[in-house]
């Protein structure tokens, strides 16, 4: 009987301290929402590197992995994720700081890698009969090691 009720008590102190634990893993960052904005097709000031450019990989300009995918740690500020989060129905290419992303689907979302420091993300919906529909620029200051999601709607 003793050993049953020490068992039981372990088993409870262990499930407090591995939900703590998962729980701080789980934690999401700060989030922020925009809706779109009508536009036509002209030059956008807020794209800096489109996605052809992007998607034209350069051997000699390769980017390094971050310490999670088996890159060096560094000692200064890490990295922080950026997660699009899609309430539209359409396909919407995604920007931070001015470069391609990549490109969320319909109802869907991504997480792509920023600097940590101040970023400015970007979206833009474009339709067969040449409008846009775009969402920011949006700035905030993305932590170190930090994770921000954006919902893009309608």
């Amino acid at each position: 009987m003793k050993l049953r009720l020490l068992v039981a008590c372990a088993l409870a102190v262990s499930l407090v301290l591995f939900a703590g634990a998962v729980g701080a893993q789980l934690k999401e960052g700060k989030s922020a929402e925009d809706k779109a904005a009508k536009a036509r097709g002209a030059q956008d000031p807020n794209i800096k590197v489109t996605r052809e450019k992007v998607e034209a990989n350069n051997a000699s300009k390769e980017t390094p992995a971050p310490p999670h995918k088996g890159g060096a740690k560094s000692r200064g500020p890490s990295d922080c994720w950026v997660k699009y989060n899609n309430y539209t129905p359409w396909w919407i290419e995604c920007y931070a700081d001015g470069r391609y992303a990549g490109t969320v689907a319909p109802w869907g979302d991504f997480t792509a890698n920023v600097g940590a420091g101040v970023t400015n993300l970007y979206a833009r919906a474009r339709f067969t009969d040449g409008s846009v529909s775009t969402w920011g620029p949006r700035v905030f200051a993305c932590e170190s090691d930090g994770y921000f999601t954006w919902n893009v709607r309608r």
